[in-house]
């Protein structure tokens, strides 16, 4: 059999890369791959594209197999993707091999199994689809930065530190979108597209208290958060008392983990904020339906908090589909959450330029 025509074969080699960062977006982020079902084909792609080299970083840390760290890994890789000369075979060819096993992992199940191959096209792929997609390679740099503080965790002390790490790892993930979602590039439109990411890593974190502490080592509430309510976190789940009927003290924890949600509902709300400066009404729709899903989520932690002590908080993928329908009908999104929009700010609240604290 005759080989493909270049055209023909470089057509499907996109083909399979585009279906590869949909099946990373659907595998990894179930709630933003319902929401992106609004988004024109084109924006998509940009959007799936911006996921999958996020998660790709995100997960080299605990799949990167060879003595380097996943963050040395990540920044090779970035190295690579914006390179102005691709040509550079030798640091392509090695950065491919190591990425294979993350790629494998965070991809899933894939026919054929990867081979190196197929990490090299991969990575040939992105380099090209980048320089269309206008992210610069800092914001990527900020991204391996959260990923260097997992890797030397020490627990956040107090509400900036905490906001600084859910920025590198999640309020960036926000400029990004805001970006390829065509924002409006004023500081108003940013900070909102940043407050999204950091609603949703809040959400993650009280979503995954019992998972971070237990398998990972990782306490990521803030220390003097705690302290203020007396609430240990590793001791309380070492007691395996997770319930008030079991232990009476569980009341601290329940006022700590509210505290924190309650933030995560004012940045929800002023996310929304920044709506108006996104152009298409896809992409504005996409934002809402995001805020409505992971606020759900958030609501559930609000009304049963301890919740998280026992169990990975999650809602079903029938229940995204619902809400997302319900944004595309005009509804406030926080109330299709189940979250009342709170209107005092956030204990702290950070600026660009810095911490302020109210």
């Amino acid at each position: 059999m005759d080989s493909p025509e270049p055209s023909n074969f470089n057509r499907n080699m996109l083909r399979t890369f585009w279906k590869q960062t949909a099946a990373i977006t659907r595998r990894n982020g179930q709630s933003f791959y319902v929401a992106s079902f609004i988004l024109g084909a084109a924006t998509r792609r940009r959007a799936y594209l911006v996921y999958s080299i996020c998660r790709l970083v995100d997960d080299a840390t605990d799949e990167c197999l060879n003595s380097q760290t996943g963050s040395a890994l990540s920044e090779r890789l970035l190295d690579v993707l914006f390179d102005p000369k691709p040509e550079a075979e030798t640091l392509q060819n090695e950065v491919a091999q190591d990425l294979l096993p993350v790629l494998r992992h965070t991809l899933g199940e894939w026919t054929p199994p990867l081979q190196k191959e197929d990490s090299t096209r991969f990575i040939n792929q992105a380099w090209s689809a980048l320089q269309e997609c206008g992210i610069s390679k800092d914001d990527f740099c900020a991204l391996v930065s959260g990923q260097r503080d997992d890797e030397s965790f020490s627990r956040p002390q107090n509400f900036p530190e905490f906001y600084q790490y859910c920025f590198k790892v999640a309020g960036v993930v926000g400029l990004m979108m805001a970006q390829v979602f065509a924002a409006r590039r004023t500081a108003k439109i940013f900070q909102s597209a940043e407050h999204l990411g950091i609603a949703m890593q809040i959400t993650n974190i009280l979503r995954d208290v019992r998972e971070d502490a237990s398998e990972k080592n990782r306490v990521y509430l803030p220390l003097d958060l705690c302290t203020k309510h007396n609430f240990d976190v590793v001791q309380t789940l070492r007691s395996g008392a997770t319930k008030e009927s079991e232990n009476s003290g569980l009341k601290s924890a329940e006022a700590a983990l509210s505290e924190l949600a309650r933030q995560g509902v004012w940045y929800y709300g002023s996310a929304l904020k920044g709506v108006r400066g996104i152009p298409g009404w896809r992409e504005r729709l996409c934002v809402k339906a995001m805020t409505a899903i992971y606020g759900a989520i958030l609501a559930e932690v609000l009304r049963e908090p301890l919740r998280v002590l026992r169990h990975r908080v999650v809602i079903s993928r029938s229940r995204k589909i619902s809400l997302f329908l319900q944004v595309l009908l005009g509804r406030n999104p926080l109330l299709v959450a189940g979250l009342a929009p709170h209107r005092q700010g956030p204990a702290h609240f950070h600026e660009r330029e810095g911490f302020f604290h109210k």
